[in-house]
């Protein structure tokens, strides 16, 4: 396990070291990166103009003063609501404030669907799934580096 931030060829450079001892050799890293993310729907976005967490976080600290107790339910995978390093510290991180009532915990795979049919505000995706152009939703930029990489490469026994 590695605390700190690290990025993608630090990541790659201390895993690699780890595993050796292991008798495990890491081959050259692909160059995507299938993270998590937070994505909304393409027009919506536009129109709030959100590109980036933090402007996501500024629109609805907005939205809340203007209307105390509004909602904007945020879909995710159970493992990521739960998780020391998920929705918690990235919440806090951009001062996000969500309420049990605004989370909507389901399948990774429903995420997609319940963004393109409109039935959530906020979705955690992975930035390689081929839905997200699909079904026009808009990646935002994770503008504080939260969100760790996830570059595959491939790994063979000595």
């Amino acid at each position: 396990h590695i605390d700190e931030k690290l990025d993608a060829a630090a990541s790659y450079r201390r895993v690699k070291q780890l595993d050796e001892a292991q008798g495990l050799v890491w081959l050259k890293p692909t160059r995507f990166n299938n993270t998590y993310a937070l994505a909304m729907p393409e027009e919506q976005a536009e129109r709030l103009g959100i590109q980036s967490v933090s402007d996501l976080a500024r629109v609805l600290a907005e939205q809340q003063e203007a209307e105390p107790g509004s909602t904007h339910l945020f879909a995710m995978d159970p493992e990521f609501a739960g998780r020391p390093d998920g929705l918690g510290p990235m919440s806090e991180l951009y001062g996000l404030h969500f309420t049990r009532n605004d989370i909507r915990q389901m399948d990774a795979g429903l995420v997609y669907t319940a963004l393109k049919n409109r039935q959530v505000f906020l979705g955690l995706v992975y930035t390689t799934d081929g839905r997200l152009k699909d079904f026009k939703l808009r990646v935002l930029k994770d503008d504080k580096q939260y969100f760790p990489f996830y570059n595959a490469a491939p790994v063979v026994r000595k």
